[in-house]
């Protein structure tokens, strides 16, 4: 049990799952440690759990299923909306969900990129296959509008469209040798013998592990 605590944060039936051969639906812990470690040492706050939404809240989590279904539009194929998108369904909600790429991920599919966190890749496959298992329908490649609302009138929507990448005012920006880490990681922009790294968050470091790997 010690071993395994984390695991246990991130999907109690993980074992259940495992004993009835179904060990594909487990969401794997990601070993982030942002919602229990850092909440429970570093801030003296309730354990959570970033990708368990019911961890800390076992009381307030409804178990469904709703008095009334309806329909319920998710916009956005990140962790955020593919969660929601779960989640609505598991209480007995029709849900379509809407994302404008031609994969479910978001931001998550590029932190995935990076050497040694291929658990994230694995969290949105599973996350994504457990969605059409209750029955989730994921339109790719659509961009919602305001006239699909008006004329699909679902009962509710959930914007669950992410963060925007922020631009840097750095003059040369657009230089031609200039490009972002999201480029690097995509595979859009291939990276040469010599490279420059302007950033040293996790976005930064993650982009010039993944760069010293590719050498």
């Amino acid at each position: 049990m010690i071993a395994v605590a984390r695991q246990h944060l991130a999907d109690p039936d993980f074992l259940k799952n495992a004993r009835e051969g179904h060990p594909e639906d487990t969401l794997e812990c990601l070993a982030c440690n942002q919602g229990c470690i850092e909440r429970l040492s570093l801030e003296a706050l309730p354990i959570r759990c970033a990708i368990n939404p019911q961890t800390g809240q076992e009381l307030l989590y409804p178990a469904g299923p709703a008095a009334v279904s309806r329909n319920v539009w998710v916009v956005g194929g990140g962790p955020g909306g593919l969660t929601a998108a779960f989640e609505a369904a598991r209480l007995g909600h029709k849900v379509t969900l809407f994302e404008q790429e031609s994969q479910t991920g978001g931001n998550v599919r590029y932190a995935a990129k990076a050497p040694h966190k291929e658990v994230y890749g694995r969290y949105i496959k599973t996350l994504t296959a457990n969605c059409i298992k209750k029955g989730v329908t994921i339109k790719k490649n659509t961009e919602v509008t305001e006239a699909m609302i008006e004329d699909g009138k679902p009962d509710a929507v959930v914007l669950a469209i992410g963060a925007a990448k922020s631009s840097c005012p750095a003059e040369g920006i657009n230089a031609s040798i200039v490009c972002d880490a999201w480029q690097i990681l995509d595979g859009e922009v291939k990276p040469k013998d010599h490279v420059v790294v302007i950033g040293g968050g996790l976005v930064g470091m993650e982009t010039a592990d993944f760069c010293d790997e590719k050498r």
